[in-house]
């Protein structure tokens, strides 16, 4: 099990705390060429992201990312105003455990966040569909039936909907891709003009697959120069 934070301090003393299992992403967003490299460690995950708004939106996008790869994925619930590097300076390794032991699934995590939202706004029985929308969006995104149906449960006994009216609702959502169409239609590569790709196409991420499929050519182009090194 890998516990997924924000950033490189948290992880930093997360592993000074004696949590060796912390990992994150460097100083860019996580993406499925994250998710695929972590495939190889890990088969589930407990997000430990900020309290705040961007770091609930945070955990929501990448649970999905996850959950796509087949992860088990549960989300801890940090307490207001801490994130991992203050929690663990203020209140000591223990307190860090204590959350980490109450982590929840990411299905209640996002039905519990977007439900509170929706309260706030004093939606009413509008803000309870847009929250089953959203989940079911995640729950679309698993590619096996067995995890996909664990969800679908969990899903229905938090939103208390009928766990056959949730699977009928799901034949119609259609998950956002992980990578936006434009970059998946660069990804794919066009011939470029006067040999060779150009900047923006050697930059352009590569369409998403199995975790089982080839690395990335980022890393195997590193692996192909540091081969060339005289003092290799």
């Amino acid at each position: 099990e890998a516990i997924l934070c924000e950033g490189q301090i948290d992880v930093i003393k997360c592993h000074q705390a004696g949590f060796d299992t912390a990992v994150a992403a460097q100083g860019t967003a996580f993406t499925e060429d994250h998710a695929r490299a972590l495939r190889h460690y890990a088969d589930s995950v407990k997000l430990l992201f900020d309290a705040d708004t961007a770091g609930q939106d945070a955990a929501m996008k990448t649970a999905g990312l996850l959950i796509a790869f087949e992860f088990e994925v549960s989300v801890v619930r940090m307490p207001p105003g801490h994130d991992p590097d203050s929690l663990i300076a203020e209140k000591g390794a223990d307190a860090l455990r204590a959350v980490l032991d109450c982590a929840g699934s990411s299905v209640a995590f996002q039905i519990e966040i977007l439900s509170e939202r929706e309260r706030e706004r004093n939606a009413g029985g509008g803000g309870r569909l847009r929250v089953a929308s959203a989940v079911l969006q995640t729950i679309a995104r698993a590619s096996k039936e067995v995890q996909k149906e664990q969800l679908l449960q969990e899903a229905s006994e938090r939103l208390k909907v009928s766990v056959a009216a949730l699977r009928a609702d799901m034949k119609s959502v259609k998950p956002v891709p992980l990578r936006e169409p434009q970059a998946e239609q660069a990804s794919r590569g066009r011939p470029a003009a006067q040999g060779g790709a150009g900047p923006a196409q050697r930059a352009a991420p590569q369409p998403a697959s199995r975790p089982d499929a080839a690395p990335p050519r980022t890393e195997v182009a590193l692996c192909e120069f540091l081969a060339q090194l005289d003092n290799d």
